[in-house]
């Protein structure tokens, strides 16, 4: 490619990046006239339940759009015409031999305006969009100290930044090429080494230690912990629960072997575990049966695949030849002992827990039956308060942004965050100047395509008669019952029984397949 050519593609490209910028950079200008939620559903991937439908632009939207777009062309065409210009001083200087224009100057002065603009803008972002990170504006105790933290790393920071660019645009354009001077090979020095590796070292180390510090006071010598009110929020996919304890204060046993579809959070709820046992001891029957009767399944396959032939039904013909060749090659038989072996395992843990008497006693101790299920989180202010989290299905992040809280959720590990709420929800909105304004439990760690909606209403109180008002509006989720419908003391469980049967079944299905 020759020079011209070059030259000229490389404008080219120029004019496509500049346009491409804009186009990607409008609409995150425009994100300082959303309203707060928009601006959080932004920031955070969740936020308003309800959005504002598209509205078609105004005449005054419209013209005011292309007088952008106009603007935006012409300052592409400055450019290139600028562009060419210096191209026909350079083209000037070779004809006539004389020196138009010293390219070294204007480069070197044009960086020292790129710096001035450059500067003006991260003045103008800091200004404009800083108070959406709500740094100063915590609505916790702890997170006075957070705050505070992020602050002291956003001074360093920007102390180190501005220097840099200072340093790195003015040395620029103080030693820009002069044929007067020559240039010094310099290849290292010791000092400025050490000077420059000793001070970022100091700095990381200091705030390094900040952090720590205020981590630990947050989680492991919180004073709070010990007299904290106790709140369990479960995380699933995707949304939360939260569970209250009753009047014991106690809250009652869980289990993952107890989640079904209407013990969702598994609690140690008897009569929910006795109905949820006979569903995987009908379900273990019915698995059992099929497996028994593959050669009868088959054979009213192919009697579907002749029906369906002769009805010219040539979609049924496909999907049951697929099910057909799932037989025989085994895949369909596969499938119904993986289910049978999973809920014969369900019985089985279960069974365990019922043969040990002192823990079936501890884990049915009744204190679940005062436990209230809500989907709301209410709190007093000034009052600390423990969220005690779990999660169903995968991790998900509890992420409580205007309180500075966040916990991971992680299947099978119990994690906590103890905190001290400093503002209600009618003074966070009257400092907002939003009636509408809510907290909300987000999760921050991607779980899934709804992720973005996962959230729940946090209510903070400000005295203890609406607290009480709130909690004795809720309800026990699983009340006690009646006298004489609790599980006898004596427990002859037919669960090892059926375990057994369904382990001899499948293994004897086994031996014939082979």
């Amino acid at each position: 490619m020759k020079q011209t050519q070059m030259k000229t593609f490389i404008k080219t490209g120029l004019m496509v990046l500049f346009f491409g910028f804009v186009y990607v950079a409008e609409p995150i200008l425009e994100l300082k006239t959303l309203n707060t939620e928009l601006q959080e559903a932004a920031l955070f991937g969740v936020g308003s339940d309800e959005f504002e439908p598209f509205k078609e632009a105004t005449g005054a939207e419209s013209l005011k759009s292309k007088i952008q777009w106009a603007l935006y062309i012409a300052a592409g065409l400055l450019i290139l015409v600028l562009a060419y210009v210096f191209d026909v001083a350079s083209y000037a200087q070779k004809l006539t031999g004389r020196k138009i224009a010293d390219a070294n100057k204007i480069n070197a002065w044009m960086l020292l305006i790129f710096l001035g603009v450059g500067m003006y803008f991260a003045a103008w972002e800091f200004v404009v969009h800083g108070p959406e990170t709500k740094v100063y504006n915590s609505s916790s105790e702890h997170g006075v100290d957070y705050d505070n933290m992020f602050m002291i790393t956003l001074i360093f920071t920007a102390i180190v930044f501005v220097a840099t660019q200072v340093l790195l645009f003015v040395y620029s354009f103080m030693y820009k090429k002069s044929e007067t001077r020559k240039a010094t090979y310099y290849s290292h020095n010791n000092k400025l080494e050490v000077f420059w590796t000793i001070i970022p070292a100091i700095v990381l180390t200091i705030l390094v230690l900040r952090g720590y510090a205020v981590w630990k006071n947050i989680t492991y010598e919180n004073p709070n912990s010990k007299n904290a009110q106790e709140i369990e929020v479960f995380a699933y996919q995707f949304g939360w629960t939260a569970r209250y304890p009753g009047a014991d204060n106690k809250f009652g046993a869980h289990s993952f072997n107890y989640i079904s579809g209407t013990n969702s959070l598994g609690l140690a709820v008897e009569s929910e575990v006795e109905t949820f046992k006979e569903e995987l001891k009908k379900d273990t029957s019915d698995y059992i049966a099929k497996i028994n009767s593959i050669d009868t399944y088959l054979s009213e396959l192919n009697a579907k695949v002749k029906d369906f032939k002769k009805l010219a039904n040539f979609k049924g013909v496909e999907d049951t030849e697929k099910e057909i060749a799932r037989v025989l090659n085994g895949e369909y038989k596969m499938d119904l002992e993986l289910m049978l072996r999973r809920r014969t395992k369900q019985l089985e843990r279960m069974a365990l827990v019922e043969m040990n008497k002192e823990e079936y006693k501890a884990t049915f101790n009744g204190s679940v039956h005062d436990d209230m299920i809500t989907k709301e989180i209410v709190v007093l202010k000034n009052k600390p308060v423990k969220l005690k989290f779990r999660s169903r299905d995968i991790i998900h992040s509890a992420f409580l942004p205007d309180f500075r809280v966040q916990m991971n959720c992680v299947p099978g590990m119990n994690t906590e965050f103890t905190f001290v709420p400093t503002k209600s929800t009618d003074e966070i909105r009257k400092e907002k100047n939003n009636e509408e304004y809510n907290y909300y439990l987000y999760c921050n760690k991607i779980c899934g395509q709804a992720h973005f909606n996962m959230k729940i209403k946090f209510v903070v109180v400000e005295t203890e008669t609406e607290y009480k008002t709130w909690i004795a509006a809720q309800k026990p989720a699983y009340p006690m019952q009646l006298p004489g419908s609790e599980k006898e003391e004596e427990i002859n469980s037919p669960v090892e029984n059926q375990v057994e049967e369904s382990v001899v079944i499948i293994q004897s299905n086994n031996k014939k397949s082979i």
